[in-house]
């Protein structure tokens, strides 16, 4: 069985650590696509890089890459098997944003490059209530038309399904090697 995964979501859903769990817990190698647009100290990688990242990616039989989509997705949008969305009400992806910058305010993520510290910004956080990411989001996900798309609407959903998800995938891993 091959395990392609994308994970998106408006920012503060949690992806990072949706993806991080799954790659655990699954054996599956993990990309985040923070690491892939940025540079150290917020420098934009140019689109050809990304898309040459991503298309890499895409190659493999085996992946997670959790985070940002836009255009230069198609790799791994196209190429994938499931494509969870983490599409959280805008309170509770406000309140993942708070939480993560309360735990790395000024620190750099585990994900990110040297330099790219934590901030906090009153225009982002309304971002995240008003959930003005999810237009674009939506229709990344609907020129690319992916088979498979899993809308969770909670974190408890969310748990379920990835801790059902990393079982399923361990197991038909166990049933290969036999």
């Amino acid at each position: 069985m091959t395990a392609r995964i994308v994970i998106v979501g408006i920012s503060g859903t949690g992806k990072s650590a949706c993806g991080k769990y799954l790659a655990e817990s699954a054996l599956l190698p993990l990309h985040h696509m923070d690491a892939i647009i940025w540079g150290s100290h917020w420098i934009e990688t140019p689109e050809d890089r990304i898309r040459s990242a991503l298309s890499g990616i895409s190659s493999s039989e085996k992946w997670i890459v959790e985070g940002w989509v836009d255009t230069y997705s198609t790799d791994i949008i196209q190429q994938s098997d499931i494509v969870l969305y983490l599409d959280y009400p805008g309170w509770l992806a406000a309140l993942g944003g708070v939480q993560r910058w309360w735990a790395y305010k000024g620190k750099k993520r585990p994900e990110m490059p040297e330099g790219c510290t934590e901030g906090f910004d009153l225009g982002f956080l309304r971002d995240m209530l008003l959930r003005k990411e999810r237009p674009h989001i939506e229709s990344v996900l609907a020129q690319m038309r992916p088979l498979n798309v899993i809308r969770v609407r909670s974190r408890r959903e969310t748990g379920r399904f990835l801790a059902e998800l990393a079982l399923t995938i361990r197991k038909s891993a166990e049933d290969q090697d036999e």
